[in-house]
C-alpha cells in the first residue's frame, strides 16, 4: 500500500495514525472518570449515566461532522474537538462535587469526540486509494487499539501515583499535541482519491442499495462486538457461581487475547483484505463469526475461552475494515464524509444499543439465549447485506441486457433504411 502513496500522502497518513494513537490514549484515560465521579460522591448509577451522556452528541452529530469535514476540511474540526477536550480536562480540575457543570463537561467531551474521530476517519477515507482502502482503515484501527491500550494503563498509573489533578493535566497535554498536529493535516486536504466508476457520484441508483447493505453489516458488527466486550466477564462469573464451571475463567483472558488477535490479523493480513479474493474472505469471516457466537455457549475452561476468543478476533478483525472499505468505495468524494459519519454512528448505535436488548434477553431467558439471539441478529444483518448484492447484480445484468437490445434495435433500423 505505502509504495502506491506519494510522499505527501504518506506523511499525512502517518500523521493521522500518530494523532489517532495520542487522541485515543487520552480518551481511554477517561475510562477512569466513573472512579472520579464516585470519588466526588456520586452513586454508581449516576456515574453510569454521566459516562453514557457523551454518547448522545456522538450519535446525533456524526453524519454532520463527516459532512463538514468533507466540505471544509478535517483539520478545523479536529482542532475544535481537541480544544473542547482540553478545556473540559482543565475544568474538571476545579470540580469538587457532581454539579450541573459536570454534565456540561461530559457533553463537551461528547461533542469533542465527534469532532475528532469522524473527521480523522474521513481523512483516511479521503487520502487512501480505493484499491487499498481496507488496508488503510485496518492500520488506522490498529493505531486506535494501541492508543486505547496504552491510555488505559497510563490512566490508572497516573491516578494511583499522581492524583486526579495531574491526571487531567496529562489528558490536556495530549489534547494539546493533537491540536497542534491538526494544523499539519491542512496540507492533506487536497489529497483526495475519488470513488470508483461505480460510486454514488455516478447516476446509478443501485449503488445506494449496496451502501445500505454494508452499513447494516457495520451496525450488527458493532452490536456483536459491544455486547461481547460488556457481557463476557459477567457470563463467566455467572457460570462459576451457578456451578457450570469448577474454576474461574478470567474475563480479561478472553478480551485481551481477542483484541490482540484483532490487531495482529489487521497488521499481518491487511494486504489480503484488498486483494481479488476479498469477497471470499468476507463470506468466510461472516460464516465464521456466526459459528463463534454459537460456540461461546460451549466455553468451559480457560483453554476453550482462548480458542474461541482468537477465532472471534480473527474473523472480526478483518470484517470491520473490509466492510467499511466496501461502503466507502461505493460512494463518490462529495458524499464520502457524510457516509463516513454514518458508519461511525451506526457502529456506535450497535455497540451501545444492542447491549440493552441483550441485557433484557439475558435477564429473562439467560445468557445462552442471549448468545443465540446474537446469532440471529447477526445472521439477519448478513443476509440483508448479501441480498443487496444479489439485487444490485440482477439490476446491473438487466441494464446490460437492455443496452444490448437497444444497440441491436438501432443497428436493425440502420439496415432496414439501407
Amino acid at each position: 500500500m505505502f509504495k502506491s502513496l506519494s510522499q505527501k500522502t504518506k506523511a499525512s497518513y502517518f500523521l493521522i495514525l500518530a494523532m489517532a494513537f495520542i487522541y485515543f490514549s487520552s480518551g481511554s484515560m477517561l475510562l477512569y472518570l466513573p472512579k472520579f465521579f464516585v470519588h466526588l460522591g456520586s452513586t454508581k448509577q449516576e456515574a453510569g449515566f454521566l459516562v453514557a451522556l457523551s454518547v448522545i452528541p456522538f450519535v446525533l452529530l456524526s453524519i454532520l461532522s463527516g459532512h463538514l469535514a468533507n466540505k471544509f476540511g478535517s483539520w478545523r474540526l479536529v482542532l475544535l474537538g481537541n480544544i473542547l477536550h482540553f478545556s473540559a480536562a482543565l475544568l474538571f480540575i476545579t470540580v469538587d462535587e457532581v454539579s450541573p457543570l459536570v454534565y456540561l463537561l461530559r457533553i463537551m467531551q461528547g461533542i469533542g469526540h465527534v469532532c475528532v474521530f469522524t473527521p480523522l476517519f474521513t481523512s483516511v477515507a479521503r487520502i487512501v486509494p480505493d484499491n487499498f482502502k481496507a488496508q488503510g482503515i485496518g492500520y488506522f484501527t490498529i493505531a486506535i487499539q494501541f492508543g486505547t491500550a496504552s491510555g488505559s494503563f497510563l490512566g490508572e498509573l497516573a491516578i494511583n501515583n499522581l492524583g486526579y489533578t495531574k491526571f487531567f493535566l496529562i489528558v490536556a497535554f495530549m489534547n494539546t499535541l493533537c491540536a497542534l498536529a491538526s494544523g499539519y493535516l491542512r496540507g492533506s486536504e487536497d489529497e483526495t482519491h475519488a470513488g470508483t466508476a461505480n460510486s454514488l457520484g455516478e447516476p446509478n441508483g443501485t449503488k445506494w442499495l449496496l451502501v445500505f447493505g454494508g452499513m447494516t453489516l457495520i451496525l450488527v458488527l458493532g452490536g456483536v462486538f459491544g455486547t461481547l466486550l460488556q457481557f463476557i466477564p459477567v457470563y463467566f462469573d455467572e457460570m462459576l457461581t451457578s456451578g457450570v464451571i469448577a474454576e474461574a475463567i478470567p474475563g480479561r483472558a478472553f478480551l485481551t487475547s481477542g483484541l490482540i488477535t484483532v490487531a495482529c490479523i489487521r497488521l499481518l493480513g491487511g494486504k489480503y483484505s484488498d486483494g481479488k479474493h476479498k469477497g471470499v474472505i468476507v463470506a468466510v469471516c461472516n460464516i465464521g463469526l456466526l459459528v463463534v457466537l454459537y460456540l461461546i455457549t460451549y466455553i468451559d475452561s480457560i483453554t476453550t475461552s482462548l480458542l474461541v476468543s482468537i477465532m472471534f478476533g480473527g474473523f472480526y478483525g478483518l470484517l470491520y475494515p473490509m466492510t467499511n472499505a466496501y461502503v466507502l468505495t461505493k460512494v463518490g468524494a462529495k458524499v464520502r464524509g457524510a457516509v463516513t459519519g454514518s458508519l461511525t454512528m451506526l457502529f456506535e448505535i450497535g455497540f451501545r444499543g444492542y447491549a440493552l436488548v441483550a441485557g433484557i434477553v439475558a435477564h429473562h431467558l439467560g445468557f445462552e439465549w442471549m448468545f443465540y439471539s446474537m446469532v440471529v441478529f447477526y445472521a439477519v444483518g448478513a443476509l440483508f447485506y448479501y441480498l443487496t448484492i444479489l439485487v444490485s447484480s440482477r439490476r446491473d445484468f438487466e441494464d446490460v441486457v437492455t443496452d444490448e437490445d437497444q444497440t441491436v434495435f438501432e443497428e436493425g433500423m440502420v439496415v432496414d433504411k439501407e
